[in-house]
């Protein structure tokens, strides 16, 4: 069965709730979300735990691929460059 997003390419680099909520719904309609996180580290929602259980990323996490590339590295970035022209869609919530 088709999707709405499919063939959508989104670039998913923002943090917390706000940017994962959007590109977890974009992600639910076909998109095919590439999550850009942090080496080591990931994505601050993977830490949030109720009881133990890491309920934030399972929530908004779904549906998602991982990348983890330290965007403060030369071959990371360069990396990031490569994938910018090969999507449709950009997501950030840096502070401007």
């Amino acid at each position: 069965m088709k999707t709405p997003l499919e063939g959508i390419r989104v670039l998913d680099l923002s943090r917390l709730v706000a940017g994962n909520v959007l590109t977890a719904q974009l992600a639910d309609f076909g998109a095919d979300v590439i999550k850009i996180e942090r080496p080591g580290r990931g994505d601050d929602l993977r830490h949030w735990r109720d009881e133990g259980v890491e309920t934030w990323w399972k929530v908004y996490g779904r549906n998602k691929r991982s990348l983890a590339l330290d965007l403060k590295d030369k071959d990371a970035q360069a990396q990031l460059k490569a994938l910018v022209p090969l999507s449709n869609v950009f997501v950030e919530n840096f502070v401007p």
